[in-house]
């Protein structure tokens, strides 16, 4: 079965159960650019607002197939600025969203560092910071790690470029030294154009169209095949089972990407 993207507007009543206000987000449609909303550049407080910038942004991120949205980014070392298509040279181009607050992005680090040594010949990986996914005075869920609770480590919503970019570069030493890094800019332009908060996959082909499309983080946050992975509340999960995102973690595809191509 072929899933295609559903009409929004004939399906807004689906979000009357949710505990959290909806209705007002759905109100307010994203500009045709999608490149700004009534999130951005704004700090993460509470639940509910969390919950809305998912359930508001997940639909603005291109499948597979689609053509990627050339969207501004900063380089994390230089400072210079760049677009996603310059990114994109002779191998696709693995990007993995996230922020240092992201409660379960710690648990990948290793294997992030080793799928790009293990398929860093066929694909280019890159880092691309983003929001704080709970800063320190805004929202923070509770974390649990084999069945205890946890205090995990918030950090500072960046006020600035420059401190969102030493957060990244931070970030990158516990991952990989070898990793790019890239930093959104502080309205938050790339990671509302992608649905990216608070984390998100994506892999771009060389022809500059999508070849993995991974699910809303952190629910559909599949980097490998037996990491955590959990479906969200009942009416989010209904609304998200309607786009045709990847199902496939990604390390399922890189393995059957490489495998096909050295068949080829």
């Amino acid at each position: 079965m072929i899933l295609s993207r559903p009409n929004f507007r004939s399906i807004c009543p689906i979000f009357a159960t949710l505990q959290f206000c909806l209705v007002s987000v759905f109100a307010q449609e994203p500009s045709q650019e999608f490149r700004v909303d009534r999130f951005s550049g704004v700090t993460v407080a509470t639940r509910d607002q969390a919950m809305s910038i998912v359930m508001f942004r997940h639909k603005n991120a291109p499948m597979v197939g689609e053509r990627a949205p050339d969207s501004v980014l900063i380089d994390g070392e230089s400072g210079e600025k760049t677009t996603i298509h310059t990114l994109v040279n002779e191998r696709p181009l693995v990007m993995i969203f996230g922020s240092s607050s992201c409660n379960n992005f710690d648990l990948y680090f290793s294997d992030i560092a080793k799928f790009q040594k293990q398929y860093g010949g066929q694909f280019d990986f890159a880092l691309i910071y983003i929001r704080e996914a709970h800063p320190k005075g805004g929202f923070m869920p509770k974390t649990f790690r084999e069945g205890e609770a946890i205090d995990f480590p918030a950090a500072e919503d960046a006020r600035t470029v420059r401190e969102r970019r030493k957060q990244a570069l931070d970030l990158q030493k516990h991952i990989s030294p070898e990793m790019n890094v890239y930093v959104d800019t502080l309205d938050d332009e790339t990671g509302v154009r992608w649905g990216a908060w608070p984390q998100r996959i994506f892999v771009v082909g060389t022809d500059r169209k999508l070849l993995y499309s991974g699910g809303p983080g952190p629910w559909h946050f599949k980097l490998t095949r037996s990491g955590w992975h959990t479906n969200a509340p009942n009416a989010m999960e209904s609304e998200f089972s309607r786009m045709p995102f990847t199902r496939m973690s990604l390390e399922e595809f890189l393995s059957s990407y490489s495998a096909e191509n050295e068949a080829e």
